[in-house]
């Protein structure tokens, strides 16, 4: 099971306690579970977020594979987004308040991070210095900072930014100047997480950075690499490390000062984690038992995990659970590419 962080279009799309080898015993989970995709049958590949408000956001290809970004109302209504001279929109982030941001691309302009504001105005984003069409804007919080990457037009290497307005955005290179930095969440005190690697052994490892700018670098102990994915309101950090050729999902505590290794039982392949939410609920997915198709899991904050997916769901993929326990993400029935919905 590999995971590359860097890729716009991947699985995951792009915008996380005591398990520790001791965990509740899973069980196949019970609460309601359905599939949706917007209209005209269109392939839904990535779902980045569900709002406290029962809102989804994401991404899906027409009929001739192009993306456009969406949001999926709880009643079950869409709006369907682009910026203006958009070719191709890859939604990698939302906020509770229904603002999304990602990146869009016309191969006869230029590409550009944007974000696009509850009321649907959308405004592009464009690092100072950045290689032309390199900045895509990964997660927003609550207060509307905003984190993401672009590529540096001097040196090639990848480095992360925080924006806190249309004339303030900052750098962040946790690597130094030789190496790539990737921010992947912001909880809305401002505390960043993401994940960086040196140029010279491009090893991953899992950074936080608090509001005052202070960073703090931090792996999985005894991890061969650590990839930092979501960070909730109080500071705790989820993802996945790798160790002895199989990942192993993670839960940081705000203070550093634990760590919990999260492993599904049925997950001989892997287990990742891939987002939290604020009552410190994780979800991820892991590799199934004799399949290589990947179950959905959530671990809740006491520590039982439940594992979710009908069987003829050939991959599931959460991409953001909510407040309420409610996990949205990506899942691929009779090969189809779907959105799903997972009631707590």
């Amino acid at each position: 099971m590999t995971y590359n962080l860097a890729s716009h279009k991947s699985l995951l799309a792009m915008s996380a306690t005591v398990c520790a080898f001791a965990f509740a015993p899973a069980a196949q989970a019970k609460a309601n579970f359905i599939t949706f995709h917007p209209p005209n049958d269109s392939a839904v590949y990535s779902v980045v977020g569900i709002s406290d408000h029962g809102v989804i956001a994401g991404s899906y290809d027409d009929n001739v594979g192009y993306a456009h970004g969406f949001l999926r109302a709880a009643d079950g209504t869409y709006t369907i987004f682009d910026p203006t001279n958009s070719v191709e929109t890859l939604v990698h982030g939302m906020n509770n308040k229904g603002a999304t941001v990602g990146f869009y691309y016309n191969p006869n302009v230029a590409d550009f991070g944007f974000v696009r504001s509850p009321n649907g105005k959308i405004v592009d984003i464009v690092y100072p210095g950045a290689k032309t069409s390199t900045t895509v804007a990964v997660a927003i919080n609550d207060v509307d900072v905003i984190v993401g990457t672009y590529i540096d037009g001097a040196t090639g290497y990848i480095i992360g930014f925080v924006r806190y307005g249309s004339q303030n955005l900052q750098s962040i290179q946790v690597s130094g100047t030789a190496g790539n930095t990737y921010p992947s969440g912001i909880n809305a005190g401002g505390v960043i997480t993401g994940s960086y690697a040196n140029s010279n052994d491009n090893v991953s490892h899992g950074f936080v950075r608090d509001a005052g700018g202070v960073v703090t670098t931090f792996d999985y102990p005894g991890s061969d690499a650590t990839y930092a994915m979501g960070i909730n309101v109080g500071g705790e950090i989820t993802g996945y490390y790798a160790s002895g050729g199989n990942e192993h999902g993670f839960l940081r505590s705000a203070d550093g000062a634990t760590f919990t290794s999260i492993d599904v039982p049925e997950g001989v392949g892997g287990t990742v984690a891939t987002c939290i939410n604020s009552e410190g609920d994780v979800a991820g997915f892991y590799e199934i038992l004799g399949g290589g198709d990947a179950g959905g899991f959530v671990r809740r904050a006491s520590g039982t995990i439940k594992t979710f997916g009908p069987s003829k769901d050939k991959g599931i993929v959460p991409g953001g659970i909510n407040s309420h326990g409610a996990i949205a993400g990506t899942t691929y029935p009779g090969g189809a590419e779907r959105g799903f919905l997972r009631s707590r």
